[in-house]
């Protein structure tokens, strides 16, 4: 869609289109529902080719027979779905199965009839437990973030097909690393070394692991943070669509002067308990309260 960006716009300009204007769906008629058409004609020929590019990508590794484990944080299978119909196209005949963190819960957004499993929240899972998950989650999806930008599409590179990266969120402009970057590689780091020590160690041998135990010291940091904790990990930039603080709201002034922040400011937050507590200076209060109640009064 980017490369047509300005030439939409160009043609929009041509054919007397104000393309900040609202206009009803049901009224097909004027010009605006043939510039419509003209776009979507030049977008399914630019997704067709993507579409190609990346069931290219995909036979690289998967073959006939194969069994595929798609492994993300979760939710709602939309990439396992895309890797599905790929392997459809290619006339594939494998055995997919999903493996996430996290699972939704709601027919609304899920992708139907497809083979997945969520270790902390599937199905089974109370909402209690949902909850429970949905208020570090924000700290799992940091540090389980990728060391580069997000995919873009596909192209093609000395025979092979290659991912094409967007520019990674964490360097400035000049190049150089922001904090998190440092901050990432210290936790990723740690984590491998833990791994690895408790698998020589043998102790998992005779641990049976279990979902609410283990996480239980992310949920105690989320819900019961210090002092630096909450400076620690609320400055950290977290990227969804754009950087923004995991928990670093503005002054409780400002936001009573300005009500309609603290409602976009709270929305963007990845760690909402750790914003509430930093605005209302860590005094005591059920934070975890309020959180359950606003999840549940607005469906979340």
């Amino acid at each position: 869609m980017d490369a047509y960006s300005t030439e939409n716009v160009q043609l929009a300009s041509q054919m007397g289109i104000d393309l900040n204007a609202t206009v009803p769906i049901e009224k097909k008629k004027g010009n605006t529902w043939q510039y419509l058409e003209k776009v979507n004609d030049k977008l399914i020929g630019s997704y067709q080719t993507r579409a190609r590019l990346f069931e290219d990508y995909l036979s690289q590794f998967v073959h006939q027979n194969d069994r595929v484990a798609v492994i993300d944080v979760g939710w709602n299978g939309t990439a396992q779905r895309a890797i599905e119909i790929a392997q459809m196209n290619l006339s594939l005949n494998t055995n997919t199965y999903g493996y996430y963190l996290g699972v939704n819960k709601r027919e609304f957004g899920r992708e139907a009839d497809i083979a997945m499993k969520g270790f902390l929240v599937d199905e089974e899972t109370s909402e209690e437990q949902r909850i429970h998950m949905k208020a570090y989650m924000g700290f799992l999806e940091f540090f389980l973030s990728a060391p580069h930008g997000m995919t873009t599409g596909y192209i093609r590179h000395d025979n092979e097909i290659i991912p094409k990266m967007d520019k990674y969120e964490y360097l400035l402009p000049d190049g150089s690393s922001k904090k998190e970057i440092r901050i990432l590689n210290e936790l990723q780091a740690g984590a491998l070394d833990f791994i690895k020590e408790m698998k020589a160690s043998g102790i998992g041998d005779y641990i049976e692991w279990d979902c609410e135990e283990v996480t239980e010291p992310l949920f105690s940091l989320c819900i019961h943070p210090k002092r630096d904790d909450l400076k620690r990990f609320g400055d950290i930039d977290f990227y969804d669509t754009s950087l923004f603080p995991m928990a670093k709201p503005k002054s409780l002034f400002h936001y009573m002067v300005h009500p309609q922040e603290l409602k976009k400011d709270f929305a963007r937050s990845t760690w909402k308990p750790g914003f509430m507590k930093r605005l209302l200076f860590n005094l005591p209060f059920p934070y975890y309260s309020v959180y359950t109640y606003l999840l549940k009064k607005f469906n979340k």
